[in-house]
């Protein structure tokens, strides 16, 4: 393990520990600061510069976002200062999340397709795939226009290829159509049917 995924995860730890049943609260929040820090260039260099007194950070902190955040978030961003560890938080909050994933049961799965699906379409997806791993879903969608129709399904773990189902023509519309099949295999896990209009 690198030793800057090393520092993340022991910050993650840490703060997943004392988020108790706020993990999921936390984790959005976590997100939530890491992009307003991040979203403008020069804030971020701020944060992140060594020579910028640690002082001076959590100041500009409590300004700006104490009153908003809780305890638990900004005391995080205070250590984050002080150690001069702070270009760590991108890490810190992808730990965190991973570690609240695994806690909560969740799989985060990325959903390419050749059009957007509908709500019904990535319910049903969610369903077919979180009965096949045994996880609450997450979806990421993405829309790929280069596809000839179909639908690719990824691991948001370590994005490894979970489904592949591609039409056979530019044009056919396969994948615009999904739908939750239940156990048309009798194996013990939901199918998904992936059709065109």
């Amino acid at each position: 393990m690198q030793l800057d995924t090393k520092i993340a995860s022991v910050y993650a730890e840490a703060v997943a520990s004392l988020a108790g049943k706020q993990l999921d609260a936390i984790g959005e929040e976590l997100e939530a600061v890491l992009v307003a820090l991040t979203a403008d260039d020069n804030v971020w260099r701020y944060f992140r510069s060594p020579v910028v007194d640690s002082e001076a950070k959590i100041a500009l902190l409590s300004k700006t976002i104490k009153a908003d955040a809780s305890e638990l978030v900004f005391n995080l961003l205070g250590t984050l200062a002080r150690k001069r560890r702070f270009d760590h938080l991108p890490g810190i909050v992808e730990a965190y999340i991973e570690i609240a994933d695994r806690e909560l049961g969740r799989q985060h799965v990325g959903i390419e397709s050749a059009s957007a699906l509908s709500a019904e379409q990535k319910e049903a997806l969610k369903k077919a795939i979180g009965s096949r791993l045994q996880k609450d879903i997450v979806l990421k969608e993405k829309v790929r226009a280069d596809l000839i129709g179909g639908v690719v399904v990824r691991s948001g773990a370590d994005l490894s290829l979970l489904y592949s189902y591609e039409g056979a023509a530019s044009g056919d519309g396969l994948g615009q159509g999904l739908d939750d099949a239940g156990d048309v295999d009798g194996d013990g896990v939901d199918d998904i049917v992936a059709g065109e209009p």
